[in-house]
């Protein structure tokens, strides 16, 4: 699979660099110019060959993902223009001179706006404030107030940990009942929780505790570790510095919350993931069960569940009528969100924000963090849930 997207890269990289050469030495641009195309196209290209020689180096993956959005996608968009307009312009018989000069402008909008996304929109945080409500909820629970937080990608902020610090202490100001972590702490390795970054969420405190589950990243199964035993010592690693940070971690268990005398079950799973073919010799993390999760738990008790992959309440949850909210992450909306927008729509069902089902609600946090350091619209955000004891409205 990476082999294939990096064949696409090095086309679109290629692409976009032989068409903006191609127009723009029409202009008889100076050495400066071809730098400015070139240049960036063959670091990126360099470093996209040690990833594919197995060079897995986070500062590569920052190079490559970095040199695409802040040079090859404006370059795309000149092409498109320059190019589309061309053809137009023989199409209608007419000499759109100035094809190219509009084509520039845009391109070096896209760029700003880029910039923007990869300096100023990844550090930028939101609080959502989101409501759950369901007719069944334990009157005692009416009001709970429970912060979100997921994909928090340790790995992506190198040592640097100004910004998970911030996360806490707006979590900290939100004075929260509950706090809960729906998984990817990591990237790849648990040697990327630094202990600058322990020390900062383990400031995180709330009167019924902090909570987290296991997303895909946190198994550490796209490190490339030689052997499944160092998967399985890497992912008890991430789960035993969760503990030192004070967190509970629930792996397909569940603990009872009691408040004047009404109780509300908080379960939680291991990753639940899309069903897909398994590579040979791939090595595939046991899957998170909900049935293990509520395992002892009556039929006349409520849960509050934490999954990781939101694929999971289709798949197993909405048929279980116990279960009132499921709360998950993973998505990220594809860095990507303009208003009710996000191409990740078009690969899951359920990737952003509030869905409502026969039997309970579902909330997706499109998360704090990601492997790659952008985000467009759909900014980096922790959610304030407060649940309801009353008709669920979508």
């Amino acid at each position: 699979m990476f082999f294939k997207i990096a064949i696409s890269l090095f086309a679109l990289i290629a692409l976009s660099d032989w068409w903006t050469f191609h127009e723009m030495r029409k202009k008889r641009i100076n050495f400066f110019g071809y730098v400015l195309i070139f240049l960036p196209s063959l670091v990126c290209a360099l470093h996209l060959i040690l990833l594919l020689c197995g060079e897995r180096s986070m500062y590569s993956f920052r190079i490559v993902s970095g040199t695409i959005l802040l040079f090859t996608v404006p370059k795309l968009v000149f092409t498109i223009i320059s190019a589309g307009g061309n053809r137009l312009g023989r199409l209608f018989h007419r000499d759109w001179k100035h094809i190219q000069g509009v084509a520039f402008f845009f391109a070096c909008i896209v760029a700003v706006v880029q910039f923007y996304c990869v300096t100023v929109g990844i550090n930028r945080l939101d609080v959502n404030r989101v409501t759950l409500a369901s007719p069944l909820l334990p009157k005692s629970f009416d009001g709970y107030r429970v912060v979100q937080i997921s994909d928090l990608h340790l790995g992506s902020y190198f040592s640097d940990d100004s910004f998970v610090r911030t996360v806490v202490d707006s979590v900290n100001s939100l004075h929260p009942d509950l706090i809960v972590f729906t998984g990817d702490l990591v990237n790849e390795s648990p040697d990327e929780v630094l202990p600058e970054f322990v020390n900062a969420l383990s400031c995180m405190h709330a009167p019924d505790g902090v909570y987290s589950v296991l997303g895909n990243h946190d198994f550490c199964v796209y490190k490339g570790f030689p052997s499944e035993q160092e998967v399985r010592r890497a992912t008890d690693k991430v789960v035993r510095l969760e503990q030192s940070m004070g967190w509970e971690v629930l792996r397909n268990e569940h603990r009872l919350l009691v408040r004047d005398g009404d109780t509300l079950v908080l379960a939680g799973t291991d990753n639940v993931a899309k069903p897909r073919p398994r590579r040979e010799g791939e090595y595939v993390p046991p899957a998170g069960s909900l049935k293990k999760a509520l395992r002892g738990v009556p039929e006349s008790h409520h849960v509050l569940l934490l999954t990781h992959d939101p694929w999971h309440w289709r798949r197993e949850v909405t048929s279980d009528p116990r279960v009132l909210f499921t709360l998950a992450g993973h998505t990220h909306a594809l860095h990507v969100r303009l208003g009710n927008f996000s191409p990740a729509a078009w690969i899951m069902p359920e990737w952003g924000g509030k869905y409502v089902s026969r039997n309970g609600m579902l909330y997706v946090s499109t998360g704090v963090g990601g492997s790659v350091k952008y985000r467009l619209g759909a900014w980096p955000a922790i959610e304030l849930i407060t649940l309801r004891r009353g008709h669920a409205v979508e």
